[in-house]
């Protein structure tokens, strides 16, 4: 009996996980002393025994295949603060109200079939594999020996302010980056507009210039060509006059 229980909570610490043996439907906890307003999260990963390979691995479904999580405070008659189901593979956070003991809970168990294991007509029978698939499912939902790792964190709330307070900070200075990016742009903007209103001003005044020396030239090309026209008239008239 003492080497069953040896066994079935044996301990292994891998990868910064403490692994720890146990039986289906069979709840495990552990004690944390944990400080007021102090946010305790929890890694944890769910492996089943798999009898033909006589090794551990992740169920095929992940999601019927899972823990029940209970967080207890031992201080104030076990009262419950959590009780939830999570997947096979996931996280869980509590923000802790009172100073004290407390108990974190994790029940390895198979939601197929309320945990008997009977037929269950869920979306990964109708999978590609099909029945196959759905009876390897079925099998997984039977296991008996599971191996769990969990790693609990503890977090300061106000860490986690400060930090989300320098985070909005550098949000704000980044949006008075982009404003005064902003503004430079516009300033730029409108430089461009006035010497593009300079521009056509200038165009206009040398246009209007050209027009005027081009429409002079014409009147003076016109006066003389009717000068010389008179002269010609004149001259041609007096030679006329002479041979007569």
């Amino acid at each position: 009996m003492n080497l069953r229980f040896i066994l079935l909570f044996y301990i292994q610490i891998v990868n910064g996980l403490i692994y720890y043996y146990t039986q289906s439907n069979t709840r495990k906890c552990f004690y944390h002393e944990l400080h007021k307003e102090t946010i305790l999260t929890g890694k944890y990963k769910l492996e089943i025994f798999d009898e033909i390979t006589q090794s551990y691995r992740p169920p095929i479904d992940r999601v019927e295949i899972g823990v029940v999580i209970d967080v207890e405070e031992v201080f104030n008659s076990n009262s419950r603060v959590v009780h939830q189901r999570g997947v096979a593979m996931g996280q869980f956070s509590f923000n802790t109200l009172e100073t004290g003991q407390h108990r974190i809970c994790l029940t390895p168990k198979s939601f197929i079939g309320g945990g008997g294991g009977g037929l269950w007509f869920g979306n990964n029978g109708n999978n590609g594999n099909g029945g196959q698939h759905h009876q390897d499912v079925l099998k997984d939902s039977r296991f008996k020996l599971a191996r769990i790792g969990i790693q609990l964190m503890n977090t300061d709330p106000k860490l986690l302010d400060s930090s989300r307070k320098g985070e909005m900070n550098s949000i704000k200075r980044q949006i008075y980056r982009l404003h005064g990016k902003l503004h430079e742009i516009r300033r730029e903007q409108v430089l461009i507009r006035e010497k593009e209103a300079v521009f056509r001003d200038l165009s206009e005044r040398t246009c209007d210039t050209v027009l005027r020396g081009v429409s002079i030239q014409l009147g003076a090309l016109f006066i003389i060509l009717l000068y010389q026209l008179y002269s010609y008239s004149k001259s041609f008239y007096n030679n006329k006059q002479k041979l007569e």
